[in-house]
């Protein structure tokens, strides 16, 4: 058993965690966005879901869709500026 790296089931979001999934949900991987959110991909799509967020309709229209490891702590220091 290893150290979960997920936040508690009922997490408040944040308004960057918002902002990372609109910027993201439509043309990445879901569970590279829970993975760098450290939720669970079902957690994100509710989310998305929620925010009117809809995948690209074909998957050969996403871009990188697994994108590089720590996306979402360069993207939180950017939001900040």
């Amino acid at each position: 058993m290893g150290l979960s790296t997920e936040k508690p089931i009922g997490a408040k979001w944040s308004p960057v965690e918002i902002a990372f999934v609109k910027v993201y949900y439509r043309c990445h991987d879901t569970g590279w966005i829970a993975r760098q959110l450290g939720r669970q991909p079902v957690s994100v799509r509710v989310k998305a879901n929620g925010n009117d967020l809809r995948k690209a309709p074909h998957r050969d229209m996403w871009f990188n869709k697994y994108g590089k490891s720590g996306a979402f702590r360069d993207f939180k220091r950017k939001f900040k500026k």
